[in-house]
């Protein structure tokens, strides 16, 4: 086998990374979705909206390595060792004196490749990485073959799992949705799904698989909905306010604030064709809802400050200074008092408290 290696070597390097390449349209990716040149193709375009922002000369190396990617699939050493895909890229792509990124990031487009396995250490790679899983999952999910049950033949929970890895721990901090818009358009015409369904249903799914991944690293599924609530605008986002919530959790404070905003929560939700956001200051009269007035304006600022800069703990303990106003006001002030403008009031009041607190998470889904 070492001698036919050898052969299948020589071979390879007299035909050229390029001229493999050139035999991609002839390979079937799959039928409705078209050939490895036409996946290629999709691929380099989303390398570019991932890397939006960077040099244009990173972005065409990147779309370069896209269109490179999967040439190594027509090797012959590829073909008797399918393993070695993207490792014989790169050593093809070296022989062509091709630049040292794109070699690398052919090589770590496949990564991560199970749970677990490393992740791409350039950005090209890993900008590479994230656009094949994404249009891997679109286009499956475009032609009604998303995943059911047990059944799973193109593997899509694999590649979902390993896009939220790459989102989050591979210098990726994006927002999903724009991602998936932009791995739906070059789709070709003519599929099952389409347009704003197929985005919704793939956007799903990763929060589904976001979920799972949470949950596996240990994170509880009532703080995970208490993040996702709120609609995090990047998986990575999402990941801090979770950390932060986890944390803040073991904090004297918050089965108070949690039990507050529960109550908060029912009576917004049983009132709401009466809840305006406007606090009129003069219709305040009692002492602990006027104290609750100041404490919320004065917290807001500070916690969407904190919020801006993501340290979502510190947030988390600016909002713990409300516990002792909140109760004072729950104990002293009838909320749903008869006179139509006192209550009217008070509900405006209440939902400053809910709009303050969801500038970290939903902390009325947490469980004690």
């Amino acid at each position: 086998r070492l001698a036919d290696a050898e052969y299948f070597w020589q071979a390879d390097c007299k035909r050229g990374i390029e001229q493999m390449a050139a035999g991609l349209p002839g390979v079937m990716f799959q039928q409705q979705l078209g050939s490895f040149q036409q996946k290629s193709e999709r691929l380099a375009l989303l390398v570019g909206q991932i890397m939006q922002g960077a040099e244009a000369d990173l972005i065409n190396l990147g779309r370069q390595a896209a269109l490179l990617s999967k040439a190594d699939l027509l090797s012959d050493m590829v073909g008797e060792f399918p393993e070695l895909q993207g490792v014989m890229g790169e050593y093809y792509a070296q022989v062509e004196g091709l630049p040292a990124a794109v070699g690398t990031a052919i090589r770590e487009h496949y990564l991560p490749r199970f749970s677990g396995d490393q992740l791409p250490t350039s950005r090209l790679g890993a900008a590479l990485a994230l656009a094949d899983r994404l249009d891997s999952l679109v286009g499956i999910f475009a032609i009604g073959s998303a995943p059911t049950g047990d059944k799973d033949p193109f593997a899509l929970r694999r590649s979902a799992l390993g896009a939220i890895r790459l989102l989050l721990d591979a210098d990726l901090d994006q927002p999903l949705k724009p991602l998936i818009e932009a791995s739906v358009e070059p789709l070709p015409p003519g599929l099952e799904i389409t347009g704003a369904a197929l985005v919704e249903q793939v956007e799903s799914f990763m929060a589904d698989r976001f979920r799972g991944y949470q949950e596996s690293q240990g994170y509880t599924p009532d703080a995970i909905e208490a993040v996702l609530a709120v609609s995090p605008q990047t998986l990575l986002e999402g990941q801090q306010r979770l950390q932060a919530l986890t944390q803040f959790r073991g904090e004297p404070a918050v089965e108070s604030l949690v039990a507050a905003n529960k109550r908060v929560a029912n009576i917004l939700a049983k009132s709401a064709a009466e809840v305006s956001e406007q606090v009129d200051q003069a219709v305040l009269t009692d002492e602990a809802e006027k104290n609750l007035y100041q404490q919320i304006g004065a917290a807001s600022s500070l916690v969407g400050a904190l919020t801006e800069k993501r340290d979502y703990l510190l947030a988390c303990e600016q909002l713990a200074e409300l516990r002792e106003p909140v109760d004072r006001f729950f104990d002293a002030v009838m909320v749903m008092a008869e006179e139509p403008e006192l209550r009217r009031n008070r509900l405006a009041l209440l939902q400053q408290l809910r709009e303050l607190f969801l500038k970290v998470a939903d902390f009325s889904s947490l469980q004690g």
